[in-house]
């Protein structure tokens, strides 16, 4: 039973450091739209902003295109769901020792 609560914790470490890797890549592309336009206040979060992101483990690009609004909402998931694992490994753990 343990094995299975540590492999599944594995699991959700593996998926939320992929998507606080994506996050964080998010993080300079909204920047560098942002600072694009200095002379408007406010960026345009319905602008579509492609890049190319390469998955954990592999060489390859793949193009990932999205607006503004989209990437900070991934980013707000991937921090979220990073926190909630973060919760679930140290209460279990913490019990168990």
């Amino acid at each position: 039973m343990i094995q299975s609560i540590a492999a599944a914790a594995a699991i959700l470490l593996f998926s939320a450091a992929s998507a606080a890797q994506a996050a964080s890549d998010a993080a300079p592309a909204a920047k560098a739209a942002e600072t694009s336009a200095p002379g408007k206040g406010k960026p345009n979060k319905d602008k579509v902003v492609c890049r190319v992101e390469t998955p954990a483990g592999s060489r390859l690009g793949k193009r990932v295109c999205m607006t503004l609004a989209e990437r900070e909402r991934q980013e707000e998931e991937a921090t979220k769901g990073f926190g909630e694992m973060q919760r679930v490994v140290n209460t279990t753990f913490s019990k168990g020792n």
